[in-house]
């Protein structure tokens, strides 16, 4: 076969390829790129715990898991710009940028920087702009809170050690701040508690169930 007969042959397997993708309706495309960003941006951050492990970066697990959490951010911020109106990108994104909003202000990762994630999520979204009003990002950490998060952590990377599945940790930390809930802590009656425990219960879970669907996402 001649290279020019195998040019040929790239050049209309390429238009065939190309064609089905256009053809596909707008949401269908959107939702493969959220897909493809969202399984990107969840393999950086179980890398970083993978190298950790391997001896190839910092030790430590709470460096580690603020490290991890960072380079989610960082990934999820560079991919909303990616796929067009896409809700489910946003929700995922809107959901770390909380976790990473509460590890801040609550000390366990006091260098997060999620600024840009957060302009991203306010610019794309009004619905997450109004939300950023009620759960963490407006309210202060009192001293309860910070041992509830630190715990919930705790019990995160705890779980991370027995279990690799990052949607059975994931569940360990939400079940924690479940049960500072149903357990009567004062401490849940605190805003940024009840309002972060709120977020878990509702977008985490279901996020957690994306993740099952879509098996090889995060699970």
């Amino acid at each position: 076969m001649t290279s020019s007969t195998l040019f040929l042959y790239a050049g209309v397997f390429f238009f065939l390829i190309y064609s089905c993708v256009c053809d596909l309706p707008l949401e269908d495309t959107t939702k493969q790129c959220e897909y493809d960003n969202i399984k990107r941006c969840n393999d950086e951050f179980k890398q970083v715990f993978m190298n950790a492990k391997a001896g190839k970066r910092e030790t430590g697990m709470r460096n580690v898991y603020c490290t991890a959490l960072q380079v989610f951010m960082n990934c999820l911020d560079g991919s909303l710009g990616r796929c067009i109106g896409g809700s489910w990108l946003q929700n995922y994104s809107y959901v770390v940028l909380e976790h990473g909003i509460m590890d801040k202000k609550c000390g366990v990762c006091p260098h997060h920087n999620y600024h840009d994630l957060e302009r991203w999520l306010r610019r794309d979204g009004q619905k997450h702009l109004q939300s950023l009003y009620f759960f963490a990002g407006f309210d202060i950490c009192p001293l309860c809170a910070k041992v509830v998060h630190n715990i919930c952590v705790a019990h995160f990377l705890e779980k991370m050690q027995s279990d690799a599945n990052i949607c059975h940790d994931v569940q360990k930390f939400i079940n924690c701040y479940e049960k500072v809930g149903d357990a009567g802590w004062y401490c849940a009656r605190r805003k940024i508690v009840r309002s972060f425990s709120n977020l878990c219960r509702q977008l985490g879970e279901k996020m957690l169930r994306e993740d099952e669907k879509h098996r090889g996402l995060m699970c």
